[in-house]
């Protein structure tokens, strides 16, 4: 009996062994399999990160030749609106004068349009390649709001669009740039403007937020746009309607440039929109940059009406 059990014994023990060994072979396969994994995801990451230097490099090297040739174009573009608007007002009188004088207009109405696109992408170039810098002056907020209204109520009154402002009494100073600054609400409000029919409204109000910081919110009661549209709408060059018959003129170069002018002053910019009700456009700029001095009130002590 006990030679019989020592021998079960045994073949049990031989069972597990043999057991174990194939285990382990089995085991040793796996991490044979696992390693090759490494090795080959260790490969892509080499990858991956030799295309990310790749296309940062490419997108420097296109943003450095956008600037350039912007900068290039411009001078002889300044020279074409130039002499256009001196023939357009100065063409000497015979038959056809006045057909002379609205090709000049013409010419100079499109070379200012190309020169303002010409701008907005070397405005772009810079912002993308790390190169633009911000003057940091003690801005009046009331005046860059006021300027930005000034520039575009032409176009709001041609277009029968009203423009209303609710601001508050006490707008702050604003330590940064008052050309991007500028810039970034003459994009906003035109762009409400254009995108709203005959009849609509735009609104321009502010709001002191909790943190010390300052919001202006440009509103319309325009086309609207979906989610969809409205991530087309903050890429560079992004049209959200690409039709031939597109119904709107523009660069797509607006939203964009004015987000990343909020941010190099260290704010955000953030937009809702509803198709056919309209959209709201929030400008934040940090308490960081904020000046609430008491006695710095200036023309900002005198309500702000409505403006049509």
């Amino acid at each position: 009996a006990l030679n019989v059990l020592l021998v079960r014994e045994i073949r049990r023990r031989n069972q597990r062994e043999l057991e174990l060994a194939r285990e382990h072979a089995a085991l040793e396969e796996a991490r044979a399999e696992l390693l090759a994994e490494q090795g080959k995801l260790a490969s892509v990451n080499q990858e991956l990160v030799l295309s990310t230097e790749r296309a940062e490099a490419a997108n420097l090297a296109k943003s450095q030749f956008l600037a350039q040739m912007s900068h290039e174009l411009r001078t002889p573009l300044h020279a074409v609106i130039g002499f256009s608007e001196l023939i357009s007002h100065h063409v000497s009188p015979m038959r056809s004068a006045g057909q002379i004088a609205g090709y000049a207009d013409d010419i100079m109405k499109s070379g200012r349009h190309l020169l303002e696109l010409i701008n907005s992408i070397l405005d772009l170039s810079k912002v993308e390649s790390g190169t633009a810098n911000l003057a940091e002056d003690e801005v009046r907020l009331y005046e860059v709001i006021t300027d930005s209204l000034t520039t575009i109520r032409g176009h709001a009154i041609e277009t029968g669009v009203t423009v209303d402002t609710s601001l508050p009494t006490d707008l702050p100073l604003v330590r940064g740039d008052i050309t991007k600054l500028r810039q970034i609400f003459i994009n906003l409000l035109s762009n409400a403007v254009k995108f709203t029919q005959r009849g609509g409204s735009v609104t321009v109000s502010g709001r002191r937020e909790p943190d010390g910081g300052f919001a202006v919110i440009v509103a319309d009661t325009g086309i609207g746009m979906t989610t969809a549209e409205l991530e087309i709408a903050m890429e560079p060059f992004g049209q959200v309607e690409n039709s031939l018959a597109r119904s709107f003129e523009g660069t797509g170069l607006g939203l964009p440039l004015a987000r990343r002018m909020t941010e190099l002053h260290g704010g955000r910019l953030t937009l809702r929109s509803v198709k056919g009700v309209g959209t709201t456009v929030e400008v934040y700029l940090p308490a960081s940059r904020m000046l609430w001095p008491s006695e710095a009130r200036g023309p900002q002590d005198t309500p702000v009406g409505t403006e049509r």
